[in-house]
């Protein structure tokens, strides 16, 4: 009979998004939900850890660091194994370190053990973020892939914000080391569910093992998806395998597409971790107050899981590249209103928010236009790479300079329209680069494709 060849994303791109497609970017969000409490849950108990271990503030803010380096080595070492080794036998890897590391903190005998077992869960998070990027955009029919790479990223806050709500039931009764314990049973619980539940990439298994009984199980889930009998002759978008060298994201035609997307995370991040440790203070210090600064971050929040997930409804629909330049562009026209609002406040935090909610898409975005401009077969080592260096660059710069600004005593409005005007370059250049080709690339239909034709032969033996 006859036989067609269909390359695995073509295949990926006619099956509809149900029982088994789907099942991949929510057990993908709900991982970022469980390593979110792990990761950051830890925070609500510090002044515990730090009687407990007898250490101050300060030795445990290098403990905390320590987990931040480590989830840098995570992102740009460990990640990137994930293209050689399978993302599923990273993933389950991440999430089984977790559990123990965590349950080990409130059993540490002494403050260095306590410095190991947060950095391994560093390292863990750091792998975990960029190959569950890189599994999901593998999964994802290219009409839904900026929404579900940009959902799975909501899931790191739903995470702070499911260990804030626990935090506040679990530590009055029954203790501050239940908290840890909680977030340790939650890791250990959804290991066993990824172990059952969590596929390997197809292109993985495709290009390493066509012919093993595996690859055949997930073809035939996702045929039963389409009520289609016979599966074509799949072959992988990539069929060289997997290089772990980030010497790829330079060459062959690479070198401007890698440095201006390192350079527009580098500036994201330079506005997210100025948010994430300096915008409380500078809220306290402009007169917000305690319960009025509260409420602006967890507003802005909420109004950022939101945003993400429309904006990327909306990219799916008209262009990711083109939508994140605008949202880029819109948010630093947003915070530059807020600088000339300062005097109102009344105005001025309803646009806060807005603008804190915006910020929450884009490195969101940024990951979801990585994932689309490389190849599969190098997809998590450019996430990897390229996430953890802007990470390292730009975060540690958005840190310093919050410091210095706030140490200079600067004004509220000066601060929003320095961070607008760093927003707006980010805009240009997004919007830059949605000209060249391996961007332009990124193509999605406002209708979704059709099924391929059925045919009757099976993938490679």
């Amino acid at each position: 009979m006859d036989t067609k060849t269909q390359t695995v994303s073509s295949f990926i791109d006619g099956t509809p998004l149900w029982r088994f497609l789907i099942r991949v970017p929510l057990l993908c969000t709900m991982l970022m939900i469980v390593e979110g409490v792990d990761t950051f849950g830890v925070g609500l108990v510090g002044p515990y850890l730090s009687k407990q271990f007898n250490i101050s503030a300060e030795q445990l803010g290098i403990i905390y660091t320590g987990t931040v380096i480590a989830s840098l080595i995570g992102a740009v070492v460990l990640a990137p194994l994930s293209d050689r080794f399978g993302k599923r036998t990273v993933l389950l890897w991440s999430c089984a370190t977790m559990g123990p590391a965590t349950l080990l903190t409130p059993f540490a005998a002494n403050v260095y053990v306590l410095y190991l077992a947060r950095f391994a869960i560093g390292l863990a998070f750091g792998a975990t973020l960029p190959t569950v990027i890189a599994l999901v955009a593998d999964y994802a029919p290219k009409p839904r892939r900026a929404f579900l790479v940009m959902m799975i990223n909501s899931g790191i806050s739903l995470g702070v914000m499911v260990a804030g709500t626990s935090s506040a039931f679990i530590i009055p009764s029954l203790g501050w080391h239940w908290m840890l314990y909680f977030s340790a049973i939650l890791s250990v619980a959804f290991t066993a569910i990824l172990w059952v539940f969590l596929p390997e990439s197809l292109q993985y298994l495709v290009r390493e093992a066509p012919a093993a009984s595996k690859t055949r199980a997930v073809v035939a889930k996702m045929l039963l998806d389409r009520k289609e009998h016979a599966s074509p002759i799949l072959v992988p978008d990539e069929k060289t395998k997997a290089d772990l060298l980030p010497s790829k994201l330079v060459t062959e035609g690479r070198l401007i597409l890698t440095a201006l997307l390192w350079l527009v995370m580098s500036l994201a991040y330079v506005i997210i971790n100025f948010d994430s440790y300096w915008l409380p203070t500078v809220l306290l210090q402009n007169g917000a107050g305690t319960a009025g600064t509260g409420f602006i971050i967890s507003a802005g929040k909420m109004c950022g899981l939101a945003c993400a997930l429309i904006i990327g409804w909306v990219a799916d629909r008209r262009g990711l590249a083109t939508v994140l330049g605008f949202n880029y562009v819109g948010t630093g026209l947003v915070a530059v209103a807020v600088a000339l609002l300062a005097g109102y406040p009344p105005v001025a935090v309803p646009i806060l928010i807005l603008a804190l909610g915006l910020t929450n898409s884009m490195v969101a975005g940024t990951q979801a236009l990585i994932v689309g401009a490389y190849p599969t077969n190098v997809r998590a080592t450019a996430t990897g790479w390229i996430t953890g260096l802007a990470r390292l660059v730009g975060g540690s710069a958005g840190t310093m300079v919050g410091g210095y600004l706030i140490d200079m005593h600067a004004r509220g409005a000066h601060i929003a329209a320095m961070l607008g005007s760093i927003l707006l370059v980010d805009g240009i250049l997004v919007l830059v680069l949605r000209n060249r080709n391996d961007i332009r690339s990124i193509r999605v239909q406002t209708t979704r494709e059709s099924p391929s034709t059925p045919v009757e032969a099976g993938i490679p033996r």
